[in-house]
């Protein structure tokens, strides 16, 4: 699998290539052996491939970190961020950000790190590492107790969580509900 960036009609877009073993193009993939990812301007720089085969491409996308997820067939895996794709402003004041590297934590999670630009003048630029939930891991990440089940469904949730204690549960319940890209959602 080779990553990067490709021109196409004026615009430049990140593109995934996959070879077979002979070097030829690997035609079930993308259909032609190349998938691009779209937007005007996406940069692809940084290329990783997860367990199940899904592959990860880092970049830029206007001026900002993107990270995109390609199904085996190299569609856009709608299931991963909007439409495949997560973009993340870190400098959040209109600078730039600027992915460059992807790799796959042994747990599944996901670290992009580039550059960031901390200031408009000269060259003033931080090195983020930012670490996203890879989609892999759903549902429930950790129950402490020896006797405390609680039962919660649907399990992954997408609109409203059901969390059912045993009887006789006392105590304080610490929780944290969070999204798919780590964002907590509820906590008590």
């Amino acid at each position: 699998v080779l990553g990067g960036t490709t021109l196409s009609s004026n615009y430049v877009h990140a593109a995934v290539t996959r070879l077979n073993a002979n070097g030829s193009f690997d035609l079930s993939f993308g259909g032609t052996g190349t998938a691009i990812w779209g937007g005007d301007i996406a940069y692809g720089d940084g290329i990783a491939l997860q367990v199940d085969g899904k592959v990860l491409i880092c970049g830029t996308a206007s001026a900002d970190f993107l990270l995109v997820r390609l199904a085996t067939d190299g569609t856009n895996d709608f299931s991963f961020g909007s439409a495949g794709a997560v973009i993340t402003d870190i400098a959040m004041s209109g600078l730039g950000d600027y992915g460059s590297a992807v790799t796959v934590q042994a747990d599944g999670k996901i670290l992009v790190t580039g550059q960031t630009q901390l200031s408009g003048t000269g060259f003033n630029y931080g090195i983020p590492v930012v670490r996203y939930l890879s989609g892999l891991n759903i549902g429930i990440d950790e129950i402490k107790g020896d006797a405390f089940q609680p039962r919660i469904w649907p399990n992954p949730a997408t609109d409203h969580l059901t969390l059912n204690l045993p009887a006789g549960t006392a105590g304080d319940l610490s929780y944290t509900v969070n999204d798919l890209q780590g964002r907590v959602l509820a906590r008590p």
